[in-house]
């Protein structure tokens, strides 16, 4: 992520990164955050995912240094391709 502002390209790094642990019962416990960066790194590493990230790079190659200008556009669309690939997943072991 080199050259591109952190303050638009950084998710909190915060994350828990156990994937759970086990109940009294025995029962596998999931940690939903762990779970959701889990598949947000899978989903990175998509083709469409990567696509949508070089244009960002470019972006920001192209911004860099100008007073005003941002990529904001191509980082939203960023990380709702990850969001759009990951939530699915991640809401699947909630129910």
């Amino acid at each position: 992520r080199q050259g591109i502002n952190a303050e638009y390209m950084g998710k909190p790094k915060q994350l828990q990164t156990s994937l759970g642990g086990k109940t009294e019962m025995g029962e596998e416990k999931l940690n939903p955050t762990a779970l959701q960066a889990k598949y947000e790194e899978e989903c990175k590493n998509t083709e469409h995912c990567k696509e949508i990230y070089k244009r960002l790079e470019t972006c920001a190659k192209r911004v860099e240094g100008k007073e005003g200008k941002n990529c904001f556009f191509h980082d939203m669309k960023y990380w709702n391709c990850v969001d759009h690939c990951a939530m699915p997943k991640t809401f699947s072991h909630l129910v």
